[in-house]
């Protein structure tokens, strides 16, 4: 069966993902991941033996959600700049 080079590699990146999704999963379950706040409030004070400090203001500002939210926007962002200069960057000179 025949398929274009967009649908090879579509197809390769929804299988890479999916194995990501399984894989990060098992951790999770087993309550050996946290989130990056936690981790980072947790570790960073002890070592410099200070008192820890809130997060960015946003993400404070948004609540329990706001790490998640923060980090969609910015992966969108990321997205549409990466799509924006796909072909100029990863393009061929037969695709012009």
């Amino acid at each position: 069966m025949y398929c274009d080079r967009f649908t090879r590699n579509a197809v390769i990146l929804l299988i890479l993902m999916i194995l990501l999704i399984i894989l990060s999963f098992g951790p999770y379950v087993g309550g050996e991941m946290k989130g990056t706040v936690e981790s980072v409030k947790e570790k960073i004070p002890a070592a410099g033996g200070q008192e820890g400090m809130t997060s960015f203001p946003a993400v404070n500002t948004l609540g329990a959600s706001g790490e998640f939210v923060c980090f969609t926007l910015a992966g969108m962002v990321s997205g549409f700049i990466i799509g924006y200069y796909w072909s100029s960057v990863f393009g061929r000179e037969d695709d012009v």
